[in-house]
């Protein structure tokens, strides 16, 4: 996590942050207890946090879940395993690109 001793850790059925210093894992205080999830990404500057969670027997999702804020992007058809927040040194808002090979 930005600005701390913090990692993100997912399983398949939970996530953790590791606390590098203590070399001890605990539950992610927002996401523990999450199955399935595939990718969380902590925005530097805002600290909202974006995470995929597949569904069911799928590998993917086609939906962006957010918080702090709140808030969901949902690209249908698309199929999503890895996210992460691409932040430019600029004065434009970020943007969520899909520049990724298919």
């Amino acid at each position: 996590m930005p600005q701390t001793e913090d990692l993100v850790v997912t399983t398949g059925r939970n996530v953790f942050l590791f606390d590098r210093k203590q070399r001890s894992f605990r539950p992610h205080p927002d996401l523990g207890g999450k199955r399935d999830v595939k990718a969380v990404s902590i925005h530097p500057r805002t600290g909202q946090i974006v995470y995929l969670q597949a569904g069911g027997t799928n590998w993917c999702t086609d939906t962006f879940r957010m918080f702090k804020p709140a808030g969901e992007l949902r690209l249908p058809g698309e199929r999503l395993y890895k996210a992460r927040w691409n932040v430019r040194e600029s004065n434009s808002a970020t943007e969520i690109r899909r520049d990724a090979p298919r």
